[in-house]
């Protein structure tokens, strides 16, 4: 990855710089740059549509500045964009500390100080891609997926900032993005991520209780030689008391046919299966497998996923962190393939 402390204060978009920028992707480099601050600018405060180029780009990770207690910084400059190649127009794309942020300083070899600004928040959102691609080195050269995961892992953060483009709840948003990059939450599903062969829908995300989540699974069969093939799926469920995993087996078989519960392939299909967790306020957990008189090579699974009554509704701040919405509490793991 690249992380540039840098930017313009332009207003509108100017891709001087797209053009490495879209080398950068192309050689497997992740780009990320701190969405600006008001005093670089001379702004009195942040506004719509004030975060600066490359900043504003589609192609960038744009990162804002929080506290200690996850609030944007006063000074992070907000979006949205006016690229046209933006799917949602949401700027920056994440935010990370950058208030009071202890760094080295040009006075002297031993010299620090404590600083403000987005180019305080860009080096971490860069340290925990870092921490992903030692995670997960499949993820090496896999930008889309390296900021689908930073994105889907985020501890979303609400904020009005009536900039027209803001999601339900105002999340995501033109001052957080999709929200606090969770480094823990990030590296997990860095760690369970698609392995090529076994591939998750979703691999984190936050269950209400009560509510269920659909996690659907592929195998690819393609360029496999016939035989049975397993691996051992678990729905890794974390809240403030504690962690508990819940697990089902997953077989597909390439070749004849096989009794229930496996599916049976030929080496050209792609078989899917669909997890279903539910969060409820039991200790109990089960997990079924079931393919009789199915049509396609799919298997279906059912997990009860089981956090504690700890477990806390979206509607209510977790504990220790001041946020507006549920961080996420789940994660799938997909360990490596036996046969």
């Amino acid at each position: 990855m690249i992380n540039n402390s840098w930017g313009d204060c332009d207003t509108a978009l100017h891709l001087w710089f797209n053009d490495s920028v879209t080398a950068w992707r192309a050689a497997g480099i992740v780009p990320i740059f701190s969405s600006g601050n008001t005093s670089n600018c001379g702004y009195t405060q942040a506004f719509c549509g004030s975060g600066g180029n490359p900043g504003r780009y589609s192609g960038v990770i744009s990162v804002g500045a929080t506290d200690s207690n996850d609030n944007i910084g006063n000074f992070s400059l907000w979006g949205p964009t006016d690229d046209p190649t933006s799917a949602d127009g949401i700027k920056p794309d994440l935010s990370a500390p950058g208030v009071n942020i202890r760094s080295a300083i040009s006075s002297g070899d031993a010299s620090y100080y404590a600083a403000d600004g987005t180019s305080m928040a860009a080096p971490h959102v860069a340290g925990v891609v870092a921490l992903l691609l030692s995670a997960n080195q499949s993820l090496i050269g896999q930008v889309d997926q390296i900021e689908q995961i930073l994105e889907q892992s985020a501890l979303p953060r609400a904020l009005v900032t009536a900039c027209g483009n803001e999601g339900v709840g105002n999340v995501p948003n033109n001052a957080f993005g999709k929200g606090s990059v969770d480094a823990y939450a990030a590296a997990l599903a860095a760690h369970n991520s698609d392995l090529g062969w076994l591939s998750a829908s979703k691999l984190v995300g936050a269950i209400p209780a009560g509510q269920q989540e659909t996690i659907v699974l592929s195998f690819d069969a393609q360029l496999r030689t016939d035989g049975e093939f397993s691996a051992q799926l678990s729905i890794h469920l974390r809240d403030s008391g504690g962690d508990e995993t819940i697990s089902a087996p997953v077989t597909f078989v390439i070749g004849a046919p096989t009794p229930s519960p496996t599916s049976t392939l030929v080496p050209t299909e792609t078989a899917t299966a669909t997890v279903t967790a539910t969060a409820t306020q039991t200790k109990t957990a089960t997990a079924t497998s079931t393919t009789a008189d199915m049509p396609s090579p799919t298997s279906t699974l059912t997990a009860s996923a089981s956090p504690t009554p700890r477990m806390t509704p979206s509607s209510t701040p977790m504990p220790r962190r001041p946020i507006s919405a549920m961080p996420p509490n789940w994660s799938v793991y997909l360990p490596m393939l036996e046969r």
